[in-house]
């Protein structure tokens, strides 16, 4: 059994843009933060220029303060209005200069992150490939949280292909359920069958039947791995005939009133651990209603692969 300490969120990073977004992920810490009980929380702005001239910070603000001060005293009333419990937790504002990307990216490292929270915007439909980089380059886990969410807990899903690298989301979901009580946690499995399925004389139906036995035995033998004492593991089998298995997994757990899902930022395959993995980088793009974690071991390298895709 691996360090019960490595799956915990304690250091959160939260990066705001003065949008109508901010005030969901702002609302989003103030549900999550007495179950994570995080340690030190950043909320942080980053623009490509906080040296303004003079005429314009006039017309913005009355060129009182320099701007960065005045982007901060900003921030600060938005997250004491929307975060009312902000004064229990070791808070400080962040202003930076700089790539919005590469700039969180590194001071996530610098501040030693557990989590980045970032929020996606519902009028932005092309935000999803944003969201995909930073979740790619971060060398942490990342939350994603979409601006119309339900702040609630009331059930929490976690998706798995039965490998040692999956246990990673599915032990934070295990955590975090374990924290809030009285929530239901469901284990997401989507399987196939291959396409040569009919050389053994058996219908489709039949072979789906075969591949569910197995998945069903490989979900037992994977929950016996977790920490997961106190807490209900409910599978969710479903059958990937399209090849769409990030959109099955949103649909069930929409089915099932999931309102977060956790998903390993590496698959099975080596292949897929060096760049975020293919399944979690399409559950990135097209999760826009459901809170997103991608749980990522915190200092997981990129490789050569993965620093060419952050590009």
């Amino acid at each position: 059994m691996k360090d019960h300490n490595m799956y915990e969120l304690k250091r959160l990073m939260v990066g705001l843009d003065f949008s109508d977004t901010d005030a969901s992920i702002i609302k989003y810490i103030e549900l999550m933060a007495p179950y994570f009980k995080p340690e030190k929380i950043y909320f942080t702005y980053i623009d490509t220029n906080l040296d303004l001239p003079e005429e314009i910070k006039q017309e913005l603000y009355g060129g009182t303060v320099p701007y960065d001060e005045y982007l901060r005293t900003q921030m600060e009333e938005n997250v004491k209005k929307n975060f009312p419990s902000y004064h229990a937790y070791d808070i400080e504002f962040i202003i930076l200069e700089g790539s919005r990307l590469s700039t969180l990216v590194k001071w996530s490292k610098v501040k030693n992150i557990d989590l980045i929270v970032i929020g996606r915007k519902s009028s932005d439909k092309s935000s999803g490939s944003f969201l995909a980089r930073i979740a790619r380059r971060a060398n942490c886990s990342v939350l994603i949280v979409p601006e119309l969410t339900d702040y609630t807990f009331e059930g929490i899903s976690f998706c798995t292909d039965f490998s040692e690298s999956s246990r990673f989301a599915a032990q934070k979901a295990i955590n975090l359920a374990r924290e809030v009580g009285d929530t239901k946690v469901y284990c997401h499995h989507v399987y196939s069958v291959p396409t040569g399925y009919h050389v053994s004389g058996k219908s489709l139906r039949g072979y789906a039947k075969i591949m569910k036995d197995h998945a069903t035995k490989k979900f037992e033998v994977f929950v016996k791995s977790l920490n997961a004492e106190g807490v209900e593991i409910v599978p969710v089998f479903t059958l990937d005939s399209k090849g769409r298995p990030a959109k099955l997994i949103l649909e069930a757990a929409e089915n099932v009133k999931s309102h977060l899902v956790a998903v390993s930022s590496r698959g099975r395959t080596t292949a897929a651990s060096i760049f975020l993995g293919s399944f979690a980088e399409k559950m990135v793009i097209v999760s826009e209603k459901t809170p997103l974690l991608v749980g990522k071991p915190k200092g997981e390298a990129l490789g050569i692969i993965g620093a060419l895709r952050s590009l």
